[in-house]
């Protein structure tokens, strides 16, 4: 959705890369006539809502993008739903959810199940997404949308580091690039160089069960949430037998607060719940 309002904000270039990839493939700046498309900027939110996924900023050309816990192929599709605003807002001058908005968001989709960022099982399978019958309206059965394989990173693959605080100067050094929610040091090099990579790593120190080789084709991420339980006093054995810690990292002196995965969201809130008088919030 096309929004104007902004609050505070969580980059990522991991993600950006990819909707950028996408957007240079789909639509290329001589074809468009324009190199303005690759202008925007993206948000990662840690905020859990009910109705919205994401929004664009017309004026500022920033996405954010919100509810991490969903799978990160439902979250890349969101964010080709927001640079769809970005491309008719940027050509146009605005951006509605009508055909022609449908047209470019059709053109990204196709364009990224071609590079096998996902596939159409996993865009008509979305039910918290609209597009999908908006779209067969417009263009026909997802079904029989015509996709041709581009050949998409194959030869590239991603070092993630983790819990590598106490290198994070060397790392910047190294090229390496610091991604907030998922709280790893990532960067993205050639797959005949991963062995050199990972030797040169661990010849600093880092314990080699901190380095996570993966092909740059697996589009996975994994985000961070913290959960804080307030009022919660007669509640303070449970909690702590369940990983929660009493004014834990930093989110308040008289706050139980524990470290969870974005997708265990729902999972986690069911632990707690049934406890009385407790209020529980999502925290970065």
């Amino acid at each position: 959705m096309a929004k104007n309002e902004q609050v505070g904000n969580t980059s990522n270039v991991q993600l950006r890369g990819i909707l950028l990839d996408v957007l240079e493939i789909a639509f290329p700046p001589e074809d468009v006539g324009t190199d303005k498309l690759s202008q925007f900027y993206l948000e990662l939110h840690p905020k859990e809502m009910a109705k919205r996924h994401g929004d664009y900023n017309i004026d500022t050309h920033l996405i954010r993008l919100f509810n991490l816990s969903r799978p990160y192929k439902r979250i890349i599709m969101t964010g080709l739903h927001e640079v769809a605003h970005h491309i008719e807002s940027t050509l146009h001058g605005e951006s509605k959810h009508q055909k022609r908005f449908y047209g470019y968001l059709q053109q990204l989709l196709i364009t990224a199940m071609s590079m096998e960022i996902f596939t159409k099982k996993d865009l008509v399978e979305d039910q918290t997404n609209p597009d999908p019958e908006k779209l067969e309206k417009f263009f026909g059965k997802i079904a029989y949308w015509k996709v041709n394989k581009i050949p998409y990173k194959q030869t590239k693959c991603h070092i993630r580091i983790l819990n590598a605080y106490e290198w994070r100067d060397i790392l910047k050094g190294f090229g390496y690039q610091y991604l907030t929610l998922e709280q790893i040091w990532m960067k993205e090099i050639e797959l005949v160089d991963k062995e050199l990579e990972a030797d040169a790593l661990m010849a600093l120190g880092i314990p080699k069960n901190n380095i996570v080789i993966q092909s740059a084709t697996e589009i996975e991420a994994d985000f961070f949430y913290y959960l804080v339980i307030r009022n919660a006093y007669d509640h303070r054995e449970y909690l702590r037998s369940i990983g929660y810690r009493y004014g834990g990292y930093g989110k308040g002196d008289r706050n139980w607060v524990k470290k969870i995965m974005a997708r265990d969201l729902a999972a986690e809130k069911e632990l707690v719940a049934n406890l009385m008088g407790v209020a529980a919030k999502v925290m970065r």
